[in-house]
C-alpha cells in the first residue's frame, strides 16, 4: 500500500512538475503537564517540539524531564504567553537545554514597580535573546503538519491593563481538529476576539487563567463548545482557582472537564 502511494506521487510530480512531495504519517501529541500552580503545554511530533510556557521555576526540572521521557531531542519553539512566574519562571532553565530555540511572545514590556522582580528578570533576558520574536495577532506558524496562528494580542491591545489581558492566544489547526490555548486572558479580551470572529467550536480549549473567575465567561464558551476543557492548577490554589461559577459554565459548555489537580496531565493525539 505505502508503496503504490510513494508510485502515485511519482506520478504526479512526473506530469504536473511537482518539485517536492511531503508524505507525512506522523501525529501531533497534546500534552497539558501537570505543573501544579501554573501553566506548560507540550506540543510534540516524532522528536519535535513547541513547547508554551514553562510553568514556574520550581517544577521546569519536572518539564524538562518529561519532555525526555517522552523522546523529544529537539525545541523548535517556546511560547510565553506572558510572564507572570508560573507561567514563564522556567525560561531560564529551558532556554539552557535548547539554546537554539525560538522564542516568541507578545512582547509586553514589563513596566517598572507593576510587575515583580521575576517578571523584571525574564523581560531583561528575553531582551538580551537574540532568537526572541515578537508575534501579534494573525500571526502563523507551520509545524510539522500543523497550523498555529496568534488569535491575540491585537490592535485593539490596551497595554495599561496589564500582562493578563494581553496574553497570548493561539489557535493550533491539525487537519480538521481545533486546540485553543488561551493563556491568562479575561474576559474583556474574549470579548474583543468574539468581536472579530476568530472564534469557532474546538476540540480541546486549555482554560483561560487557570479557571478564575474572571475568564471563560458564557457567551465565550457558547462559541467555541469545547469538546474537552482542561484546567491548569494547583490543589488548594491560594488564590481560589478554579472558581466555583467558572466550573459550572465549563460543565455546561464542554463536553469533557479535566482539571489537572484532580485527573493530572491531560494527553490527546491528534491524527
Amino acid at each position: 500500500m505505502i508503496l503504490g502511494r510513494i508510485f502515485f506521487y511519482l506520478i504526479l510530480c512526473c506530469l504536473f512538475g511537482v518539485t517536492s512531495v511531503a508524505i507525512s504519517s506522523e501525529t501531533l501529541n497534546l500534552h497539558v503537564l501537570d505543573v501544579g500552580e501554573g501553566q506548560s503545554v507540550l506540543l510534540h511530533s516524532s522528536n519535535k517540539a513547541i513547547l508554551v510556557d514553562t510553568g514556574h521555576a520550581g517544577m521546569v526540572e519536572s518539564v524538562l524531564k518529561r519532555m525526555d521521557t517522552l523522546g523529544v531531542k529537539q525545541l523548535d519553539y517556546l511560547f510565553l504567553t506572558h510572564l507572570h512566574a508560573d507561567h514563564a519562571s522556567g525560561y531560564f532553565r529551558v532556554r539552557e537545554q535548547f539554546p537554539q530555540m525560538m522564542t516568541l511572545d507578545g512582547c509586553y514590556s514589563v513596566k517598572a514597580g507593576r510587575e515583580g522582580d521575576m517578571e523584571r528578570w525574564i523581560d531583561t533576558a528575553l531582551m538580551q535573546n537574540p532568537n526572541r520574536r515578537c508575534v501579534t495577532q494573525g500571526d502563523r506558524i507551520e509545524w510539522q503538519g500543523s497550523e498555529l496562528e496568534v488569535l491575540w494580542p491585537g490592535p485593539e491591545t490596551a497595554i495599561e491593563k496589564g500582562l493578563n489581558h494581553n496574553s497570548l492566544v493561539r489557535q493550533i489547526r491539525r487537519g480538521n481538529r481545533i486546540i485553543l490555548i488561551m493563556g491568562d486572558t479575561d474576559k474583556k479580551a474574549e470579548s474583543l476576539i468574539m468581536q472579530q470572529k476568530q472564534l469557532q467550536p474546538v476540540d480541546i480549549l486549555v482554560v483561560g487563567h487557570h479557571g478564575a473567575a474572571d475568564a471563560s465567561s458564557e457567551a465565550f464558551l457558547k462559541t467555541v463548545k469545547p469538546k474537552t476543557a482542561v484546567v491548569s492548577v494547583n490543589r488548594d490554589n491560594f488564590r481560589g482557582y478554579p472558581d466555583r461559577k467558572t466550573l459550572g459554565r465549563l460543565n455546561r459548555h464542554s463536553g469533557l472537564l479535566h482539571i489537572t489537580s484532580e485527573s493530572g496531565e491531560f494527553h490527546a493525539v491528534l491524527e
